[in-house]
Parts: C-alpha cells; structure tokens; sequence
C-alpha cells in the first residue's frame, strides 16, 4: 500500500475509494490533484478546464414561481439533524462521476462520495464560461477530499468546443432547483437533510451571487471564486446576510481576484458576515491544482459549525489542520 502523500494514495483519497477520509500532507499534492483534473475529467481542451472570465452583468432577473427544490432551509445554526447520522449501507455507484438525469435539463454530472456510510451534504458546483460541468467536479471533489456530493449542473452548450455557458441567475436558479430534486430520488437516504451548499467558478461565481442575495433555502456558507467582483458589494453583503448568509470563501488564482477581493473583505464583513479570501499564487484563471490546494487548506473553515460535515472535520482535526477552522 503506498504511504500518505504516495501518489496512488492520493489518487484513491481523491477518486473516493472507499476508506477514511485522508488528507496528504500539504505541499505534495498539487502535481497529484492538477493531474487528477487533467486526466480524469472528460472530453476536454489541454487547458485543463481554465475559465474565461465573464464580462456580462448579474442579470436582474428574478426566479419564476416554481417552488424551490433546495433542501431545507435552517437558521444558520448547528444543522445536524439526528437522522443524518443513521448508519446506513455503503454507497456504491457505477464511478466515482456519474451522469445524473434532470428533468427538463441536460444532464447533471456528480462526484460520489462512494463507500459512504452516513448520510452526506451536498456542494451544487457551478462551472465557469466555456467549461464543461466534470471540470468543476473533479476540482470541488478534490476541495472538499470526496466527502459530500458534489452536484454539476451543465448550463447551456456554449463557449468553447463542447462548453457550457450559463443563461441568467433566474434560469440557473431553477436548474440547480431539479438537479437536487433528481439528486434526491437517485440517491435517497445518502443524501443530508439540509441546506445544499452553493460554490461557483468565474461565470458560475457571478449567476450564484444573486441567488445568494435571495436565499431561498442555500447554506449561510458559500464559496465565490475568480468572479462576481462588482457584485459582492454592500447591497449583496445586506442581502446575503438577511438572507441567513453568515460566511463567505473567497478564492483567487491570480492577482487582480486577489486585490479585489481582499478590498471587499471589510464591506462584507460590516454587514455581519464572516469573510476570508485566500490566493493561490498563481497568475492564471483557472481552477488548477494549486488552486485546489488552496481551496483545501480553508474548507474546514467554511463547514466548521455544520454537522453534517462533523466526519470531515474529525478527520481534518486529526490530520493537523484544524487551525484552518479558526
């Protein structure tokens, strides 16, 4: 068997084989997790999933009627329900990524956290311009070390070759709404009560804000990458926050995100919200392995009072590096 922080070691924590939750030590991951990316997500160009960045405005629109299919809303508190702890059958599907079938809607694709036991949360990942809904799961799978599932809604065909674009944050809305539905039925009792955590890449960061900024049942933590600069500003941070948002992850791979970011950190932060932005040092637009890395390093920050993450956060203690959760 290959030590912590082997390769095939690393690979099997990321690919969700069955067996604890590992995290390989700091530093000697990247060239894994980049090659993770870049060799198990499907049918893409050799930039490896690099988002384009998306220059048109938050749309205005607002959600159609149609109720909403995320799961339960909670206070913003502790959101360990009893029955998620139930011990249950491990968790089999045909891969560690599967296509998931959405009513009205072109596939879904979901990284499984396969030989789960209990029931696990769920990370609706919402990829940047161009990019191809497997992208976003491999790197929010290697974010998140496979614990929850991780739900990849598609968008529209657009963009580069075999891409997907996203129409406006109403439309979005209502997709990422049936893919959880359909979420639910495949997969049952594995999957949490709660909210679905919302985390968004480039185009997919800037149609999540104002769904956000509507609530509408999503966790008070969420994760906003390489976009949605203008509009996480003092309207968004009130919004957000009389919405039940409580924290926000702010994530970059290059400069400009970084500055950015870091100078809305103090407006977020005014209207009640806890806020951190963290750069991977990179100079590209793209969810690449450092930038996996990086997103890591924080996770247990941004889940740290919700107990459906309490395995994850075991795990992280033990590992050394529950200090990301002050």
């Amino acid at each position: 068997m290959d030590e912590p922080g082997k390769t095939g070691h690393s690979l099997r924590v990321l690919l969700g084989i069955p067996g604890a939750i590992v995290h390989p030590p700091r530093g000697a991951e990247n060239r894994v997790e980049r090659a993770f990316i870049c060799a198990l997500a499907l049918a893409f160009p050799p930039d490896c999933g690099q988002g384009r960045p998306d220059v048109r405005a938050v749309s205005a629109a607002q959600p159609s009627a149609a109720p909403f299919a995320a799961l339960p809303s909670h206070d913003g508190a502790d959101v360990a329900p009893v029955s998620s702890k139930a011990v249950l059958s491990p968790l089999h599907a045909e891969s560690w990524l599967i296509e998931l079938s959405v009513q009205g809607y072109r596939d879904a694709r979901v990284s499984v956290p396969l030989g789960a036991s209990e029931a696990r949360p769920v990370v609706v990942a919402l990829h940047g311009a161009g990019d191809r809904p497997e992208w976003a799961c491999g790197g929010w799978r290697g974010v998140t070390d496979a614990y929850p599932f991780v739900l990849c809604p598609s968008g529209d065909p657009g963009g580069l070759p075999n891409g997907f674009v996203w129409g406006n944050d109403a439309k979005v809305e209502r997709e990422v709404n049936a893919s959880i539905e359909a979420l639910r039925r495949r997969f049952g009792e594995h999957v949490a009560p709660g909210c679905a955590l919302l985390a968004g890449f480039s185009q997919g960061a800037i149609r999540m804000a104002p769904m956000l900024a509507r609530g509408g049942g999503w966790c008070p933590q969420a994760a906003l990458c390489e976009g949605a600069y203008d509009a996480v500003g003092k309207t968004f941070a009130h919004a957000f926050f009389q919405s039940g948002g409580r924290r926000l992850l702010l994530g970059c791979s290059q400069p400009y995100c970084a500055k950015v970011f870091g100078e809305r950190e103090s407006t977020l932060a005014a209207a009640g919200l806890d806020v951190r932005t963290v750069y991977s040092g990179g100079r590209t637009h793209n969810l690449n392995g450092e930038m996996v890395s990086t997103l890591r390093d924080a996770w247990p920050w941004l889940v740290r009072d919700d107990g459906r993450w309490s395995s994850y956060l075991q795990a992280a203690h033990r590992d050394g590096t529950s200090n990301s959760t002050n």
